[in-house]
């Protein structure tokens, strides 16, 4: 007979600020009892707008539907058990902004499947509504055009900058240059000139994000795979853009958002 565990839930006060309080939910590994899992509670002043905000968060970081929990919040995600395989350890999250209408939050934990590799996710909601919004929702269309060109320039730069310099290492006059050291770079070189000719952007759908006090924070994933990322001196990229310089290409909403 399956071992049955109990459904323990302990909610901690974390932040007492802002408009909404944060808190936790810790459990323990039902089988590798010295792994804690801690996840972040919200509570809002409404009840729907918070049941909206945790649904969400659970549905999206979780795979679970909190209507249809069996025994944990993290039933879906633990290692080993009924998965039979890695899942999700590590979690933690930082509250980035939680003002009178905007709470922003990452979440972020080692996700392991063929292989394990750290990521982390971006949400922002309204807190009229608890509804998430989008970057798409917050610019015009010509907004929006204007983002994605910002961005790709910022990105054009950075790779460029890299393949110059890696470029100028392999050819410099006089210098010697190991074997291992003319396949990396010759690597790195190919991986971000793939990168320049078909990772640009093109669309913000589903770009992750996050309203900062003053910032747009905008991060995308980097140029490599997992098997090339060695190689990769840049990582995840990450952009900031000023909410005062680029508020006049906010749609209405957008605009609605950073007023209060």
């Amino acid at each position: 007979m399956r071992k049955m565990f109990s459904f323990l839930i302990l909610l901690l006060p974390f932040l007492a600020t802002g408009q909404v309080l944060v808190k936790e939910i810790k459990e323990m590994h039902p089988v590798r009892t010295t792994e804690e899992y801690v996840f972040p509670f919200i509570k809002a002043k409404n009840s729907s707008i918070s049941t909206r905000i945790n649904n969400t968060l659970c549905s999206d970081f979780l795979d679970v539907d909190r209507n249809k929990i069996k025994k944990s919040i993290f039933e879906n995600i633990w290692p080993g058990g009924e998965n039979n395989y890695g899942r999700l350890s590590d979690i933690s999250y930082d509250v980035l902004h939680n003002s009178k209408r905007i709470f922003s939050i990452s979440v972020s934990a080692e996700g392991c499947g063929a292989y394990c590799e750290p990521f982390t996710r971006y949400y922002n909601f309204d807190l009229q509504t608890g509804k998430q919004f989008t970057l798409e929702d917050l610019f015009t269309p010509a907004g929006k055009l204007l983002l994605l060109e910002a961005m790709n320039k910022q990105k054009k730069e950075l790779l460029q900058q890299k393949i110059t310099s890696a470029k100028e290492l392999l050819h410099k006059k006089g210098s010697t240059v190991s074997k291992d050291d003319k396949e990396y770079y010759e690597e790195m070189i190919e991986v971000y000139s793939n990168c320049l000719e078909s990772q640009l952007y093109t669309s913000l759908e589903s770009t992750q994000f996050s309203l900062q006090e003053k910032t747009l924070v905008v991060f995308t994933d980097r140029c490599s795979a997992h098997v090339n990322r060695n190689v990769d001196e840049l990582g995840d990229f990450e952009y900031g853009f000023s909410l005062a310089n680029w508020k006049k290409h906010f749609s209405t909403y957008g605009r609605s958002l950073l007023s209060e």
